[in-house]
């Protein structure tokens, strides 16, 4: 009699994976929630804070900074799960990494050191960045892993000049900004036994310095895991592309389901000159925009919202207004890349929450 086969699982085998998604689905629906709420806060304390006395700015300001400060942690956990294509923009190396200071601290864990040595000269450089953030709380997780026993991690950024030749390196010759990373144990003179570069970091630093047109390499010095060289942006570039059109006769439609958002956005617009219609959908901003006589400028909308997205807001409004343009909004970085691309022409994307002061340079930069 042939021997009974052992008992199969009933459980199919990708249903860890459906459970890993459904988590990262409900992550990113409470990132979004609490996104929109923070963009209240931040939003209407910056309102507040433009009509306030000298002497009342001083608690405003304060507000304001540990509102950045928590709206930044929960972007920063939201990394990690996120699955999406990158979208580039100009940032500056150092403050993102002194503002991911305490949550690498935190990560690493008290009996490891973090040193974070800045050049002030270090230019700005083209990242996504989630993926940056992801790439620091990776690497920090890689180091608790490799230093048990404790040491140190030193972050370091340096301008450099690099000359290439196209026999040896397919990356462009001119300045770049370098990123060093070192993890020692405390009497600094090994490597940790697991080494940062067979771990999760390596692989995303690899890939972010080659989609930035830049490179990574071992280190060179005692102690230095890898360095990451990101192409240097001009100087000038990013003063420039903030001058924008006057508002004067400027007219721009809001669209946004979320009054937490519409809101201060509307009455922050409105404070800065622009003519301002509002919706809180789709259908209600085409009737919006039938009913309006005068030419509209430009849509700012949510990507996500019930009935119509914002692309389909866009689209219907673009038909109306040959050149209209769009300002894109959204509480999840995996909305971002699709909505740069969306269309014939690349679109911004201002990622929940924002300052009131990035909205106005992202107007000016849309309308310009």
């Amino acid at each position: 009699m042939p021997q009974a086969r052992p008992k199969q699982s009933t459980r199919p085998a990708s249903s860890f994976t459906r459970r890993t998604h459904l988590i990262n689905d409900l992550a990113e629906a409470i990132g979004n929630q609490v996104n929109n709420l923070m963009m209240a806060v931040t939003g209407y304390a910056e309102l507040a804070a433009k009509k306030a006395a000298p002497q009342e700015k001083r608690g405003l300001e304060q507000l304001l900074r540990n509102s950045s400060l928590a709206a930044m942690l929960v972007q920063k956990v939201l990394a990690l799960s996120r699955r999406s294509d990158p979208s580039p923009q100009a940032i500056s190396l150092n403050p993102a990494i002194a503002e991911a200071g305490d949550l690498l601290q935190h990560l690493i864990g008290e009996e490891i050191e973090f040193i974070f040595s800045p050049d002030p000269n270090a230019h700005m450089v083209e990242l996504d960045r989630a993926e940056f953030d992801q790439l620091l709380m990776s690497l920090a997780l890689d180091v608790r892993e490799g230093l048990r026993n404790g040491g140190k991690l030193t972050l370091s950024t340096k301008r450099v000049d690099r000359e290439f030749s196209s026999s040896t390196q397919n990356v462009k010759s001119g300045k770049f900004v370098e990123l060093s990373v070192c993890a020692a144990a405390h009497d600094n003179t090994h490597v940790p036994a697991t080494d940062p570069r067979t771990g999760f970091a390596f692989s995303i630093a690899r890939t972010i310095a080659r989609r930035a047109g830049g490179y990574m390499r071992a280190g060179s010095e005692p102690g230095i895991q890898f360095q990451i060289c990101f192409p240097a942006l001009d100087a000038d570039a990013t003063v420039t592309k903030l001058e924008g059109p006057n508002s004067s006769a400027r007219t721009i439609l809001v669209v946004e389901d979320d009054d937490n958002v519409r809101l201060p956005t509307a009455e922050f617009l409105m404070m800065e000159g622009f003519k301002v219609m509002q919706a809180r959908t789709g259908a209600e901003a085409i009737r919006v925009a039938t009913n309006n006589r005068s030419p509209l400028d430009l849509l700012i909308t949510d990507i996500v919202m019930p009935t119509m997205s914002g692309h389909q807001v866009a689209d219907e409004l673009i038909k109306m207004h040959p050149g209209l343009k769009v300002l894109y909004m959204s509480g999840d970085s995996g909305e971002v890349a699709p909505a740069r691309v969306h269309g014939s022409m690349e679109r911004t994307v201002l990622q929940k929450p924002f300052r009131l002061s990035r909205l106005k340079e992202a107007v000016q930069e849309t309308l310009g």
